[in-house]
């Protein structure tokens, strides 16, 4: 919400080029204990100093290079300060194209810088790395003064602030993070790319009918562009939308490049039409698969395959819910409990509404098992609660 507002009530934010180099050189003359007057020392008057770091007047290039020397500030991060707006841009750009090489070395370049627009692209690095801790840790601290930022500025970390959301679950708000950068960006094109891209991953996600007008712009763009790698990730993704929604006719597997990820529609399809998994290579499956594969068919591999997936999980979404929910089936541990608290935090949350149903309909079939058990009514009002909820979504 604090976004919104913060969009709604300006936009005209003044940007000067050095708010960031003056803050970058008080910062190190405190950290080196020496005084103004010691810095302005020979170079320039108190004053002007003082104005530099207030960042309330654009500085003579050559003093500003004399003291960022006599701060321990090198050219190079002079440099780098200046133009910090520019390596923002190129970092958006990494992202979109996924040049992990490029990212690191940016990342590298900002590590000893402390302003906002420093943190933006490091907020930037660690979502592509998957490092959501320290991303999380990022963003609490710029969402606390985006009142201070510039307009682009703003921009660019509403638009990761919204793949992050999306990354961590939250997609309502990453959802109306996606609609602000689009209604207020007119000159970023990557930002535009990056934006759809992930709407279509979040709709996706959502089960959402908005899958097939992105489906059709981003095979348009991406075919133009040649961009195979990614056009066939979106072919992969929307076959998997089509088989949760059970248009298996229209799925082509033949146009998945990836023989991993061909394999797993084919799993995909012979689960969701409750067909019998014939002629799939397990060591092909993506993790989650395994686990759900042995869960199905072989359960004495399924403790193994379980602790392959939770090893490899950086951030329990949807998927390891579910396949926690199987373990807990599969042990019968307190399971009405388990399962109620997962189906009601899904209804409530309006999250991925294909999950949502599939949680309610295994409380249906508990109660109909159980019609005698003494739980019973009070896990029925909670059913007819959590049903009239999904079914508005």
């Amino acid at each position: 919400m604090r976004l919104e507002e913060e969009f709604n009530k300006r936009m005209e934010k003044k940007d000067l080029f050095n708010d960031v180099i003056g803050a970058e050189i008080k910062r190190q003359r405190i950290k080196l204990a020496k005084t103004q007057s010691s810095i302005a020392d020979d170079i320039c008057s108190l004053s002007y100093l003082c104005k530099i770091e207030k960042n309330t007047i654009i500085p003579n290039k050559q003093y500003l290079g004399e003291i960022c020397e006599r701060v321990n500030i090198s050219k190079k991060d002079m440099n780098n300060l200046l133009n910090l707006k520019d390596i923002m841009l190129l970092a958006t750009k990494a992202f979109y194209e996924k040049d992990n090489n490029k990212l690191n070395l940016i990342e590298i370049d900002m590590r000893d810088f402390t302003n906002y627009r420093a943190k933006i692209v490091k907020f930037i690095v660690m979502i592509y790395q998957k490092k959501y801790l320290e991303a999380n840790e990022l963003y609490e601290e710029l969402f606390k003064i985006v009142s201070t930022m510039a307009d682009n500025d703003l921009l660019i970390f509403t638009c990761f602030a919204g793949i992050f959301q999306a990354d961590v679950g939250k997609y309502e708000a990453a959802v109306n993070a996606m609609k602000l950068v689009d209604k207020y960006n007119h000159n970023f094109e990557y930002l535009t790319l990056i934006i759809l891209e992930n709407k279509f991953n979040i709709y996706s996600h959502l089960n959402s009918p908005k899958v097939l007008l992105l489906y059709k712009e981003l095979q348009s763009l991406f075919s133009s562009n040649g961009q195979i790698i990614k056009l066939n990730d979106l072919n992969y993704k929307y076959n998997i939308y089509l088989i949760k929604n059970y248009f298996f006719d229209e799925v082509k597997i033949n146009s998945i490049i990836d023989v991993k990820k061909a394999e797993n529609l084919k799993f995909l399809i012979a689960l969701y039409s409750k067909k019998k998994m014939s002629n799939i290579d397990f060591n092909l499956l993506d993790d989650a698969y395994k686990v759900i594969y042995c869960y199905l068919y072989d359960n004495k591999s399924f403790k193994t395959a379980l602790f392959e997936y939770e090893t490899n999980v950086i951030y329990p979404q949807d998927e390891y819910i579910f396949i926690k929910y199987l373990d807990a089936k599969l042990n019968d541990d307190n399971i009405e409990d388990y399962l109620i608290d997962i189906a009601y935090s899904y209804s409530i949350a309006n999250l991925n509404v294909i999950f949502a149903r599939f949680y309610l309909n295994e409380i249906r079939i508990l109660l109909k098992k159980q019609a005698k058990y003494k739980r019973f009514f009070e896990i029925s009002l909670k059913y007819d609660e959590m049903k009239e909820i999904v079914d508005k979504i």
